[in-house]
């Protein structure tokens, strides 16, 4: 089981991944705009980072890490903004070794803090990202989304 940091010839197999991940959830996935999405993390890593996870040499799911300077923070910000793993390759670690490989991206990147957002109700993803110490931090606040 590996997290390896995704080359662009990775593309295709990411943007596979993306559409399984979406279709769980009903949402539409832009092919066209997916493959540009990936491509613009491999033409400038500061923005982010993905790994393609794998068992042997089978495609098993992806991860993505964004980077933002944040004022709360004081220094860079990071984002898990996708992670997902195959349902067949489910509990068996994957999503841990994901985990870990963006952990290590961010001390290397000396990220102040790295957010995630997930359902209430993804029990597994819950435990998932609180035992990688993730806590809840609204404190009365609510994440809004504008799409200029």
């Amino acid at each position: 089981m590996e997290a390896r940091i995704a080359q662009a010839h990775d593309v295709e197999t990411l943007v596979d991944l993306m559409a399984e991940f979406y279709a769980e959830s009903n949402y539409p996935l832009d092919r066209d705009a997916a493959r540009s999405a990936f491509q613009s993390l491999f033409n400038d890593p500061s923005l982010g980072r993905v790994w393609l996870l794998t068992l042997g040499y089978e495609p098993a799911g992806y991860v993505v890490a964004t980077f933002v300077f944040s004022m709360e923070f004081c220094g860079c910000s990071a984002f898990v903004d996708d992670l997902f793993v195959r349902p067949q390759h489910r509990m068996c670690g994957l999503g841990s070794t994901a985990i870990e490989a963006v952990m290590r991206e961010c001390r290397d990147r000396q990220v102040k803090a790295l957010h995630v957002e997930c359902s209430t109700d993804d029990g597994p993803a819950v435990r998932l990202y609180r035992r990688a110490g993730f806590r809840d931090q609204k404190q009365g606040r609510q994440v809004l989304t504008a799409c200029p």
